[in-house]
């Protein structure tokens, strides 16, 4: 069989196909925005929007400049940030509905993180008949109560049970996160900051974006964003069936789907950073798997 070269984008275009056929058919399901159901519906289709958007940068920086434009311009920096923002969502949701080891410790750090999201908007912790707050603020009054009287969090000491009640949801840090997410040390740690320093303005992006853009590299740099993308695509699609059994058959009836998706959930745990990272025998199996001849669906933006 003839191989091919490593296209990280029509890797990221199938993917991003499959995530989208296992979530379109839940996002009828028990629509209450204040479920565990709603916000891991949510999750997924957070990183799908994130996942999209850098595809169609992506294209964007590889095209000619704007001629109306007065300088040359790049959306690499910009890929960056969403690579880390898609990274996160995936790591939210791998925390809150798979990383956990029972029902009860899904349902405190549900609670935990629900409760922080209502708080940031303000939304007080108290509810009586007599002094109604609405829909909101009966929901932090419910997920505080749950945590209050949840196992889990009765376990924490004093301290950590009063970050937890102000809105510190995540106790453990990124990089715990992800590796119990089981992506590489690589992806965990070092990538992982490299993607901090360039959403929060960080001297040395600043200078590696420069830099890139003076040499012309990038393309080759956003190839690398766009497998980091790949992996967390391909983890999300098995997590979301295995949370979701319902759509599990609609990923066993797609042609080889099953063992594309298992094929980059196995390099993200390589300890090899990328572009290392497509040797062989990556190359034979996506020469024998990649399949891009439909559309991708649009983005749910609203």
């Amino acid at each position: 069989m003839e191989q091919k070269n490593m296209d990280y984008a029509d890797i990221c275009d199938r993917l991003l196909r499959i995530l989208h056929s296992v979530v379109e058919p839940t996002m009828n399901l028990n629509v209450d925005e204040y479920t565990m159901e709603s916000h891991a519906r949510g999750l997924a289709t957070k990183y799908y929007n994130h996942a999209i958007t850098i595809r169609v940068l992506s294209n964007y920086d590889k095209d000619k400049n704007v001629p109306y434009l007065p300088a040359t311009t790049s959306a690499f920096s910009s890929i960056q940030v969403l690579t880390r923002a898609a990274l996160e969502t995936f790591l939210v949701f791998h925390h809150i509905f798979v990383a956990p080891d029972t029902l009860d410790e899904v349902r405190f750090r549900f609670s935990a993180y629900a409760l922080a999201g209502c708080m940031e908007r303000g939304t007080p912790i108290f509810y009586s008949e007599d002094y109604p707050i609405g829909e909101e603020g009966k929901a932090a009054w419910r997920f505080n109560n749950d945590l209050r009287q949840n196992s889990i969090f009765k376990s924490k000491d004093m301290k950590n049970q009063r970050r937890i009640l102000s809105g510190k949801w995540r106790i453990a840090g990124w990089k715990d996160i992800a590796k119990r997410a089981n992506l590489s040390e690589f992806i965990s740690s070092s990538m992982y900051e490299y993607l901090c320093g360039y959403a929060h303005s960080g001297s040395l992006s600043v200078r590696q974006t420069q830099i890139i853009q003076n040499l012309g590299q990038q393309h080759s740099n956003i190839d690398s964003m766009l497998l980091l993308v790949d992996i967390c695509c391909a983890n999300m699609i098995t997590n979301y069936c295995d949370l979701f059994p319902s759509v599990k058959p609609i990923l066993l009836d797609q042609p080889q789907a099953e063992p594309f998706v298992n094929l980059w959930i196995r390099a993200g745990r390589n300890e090899e950073p990328t572009p290392e990272l497509m040797r062989s025998p990556w190359r034979d199996s996506y020469a024998q798997y990649v399949d891009i001849s439909s559309d991708l669906p649009k983005p749910d933006l609203e």
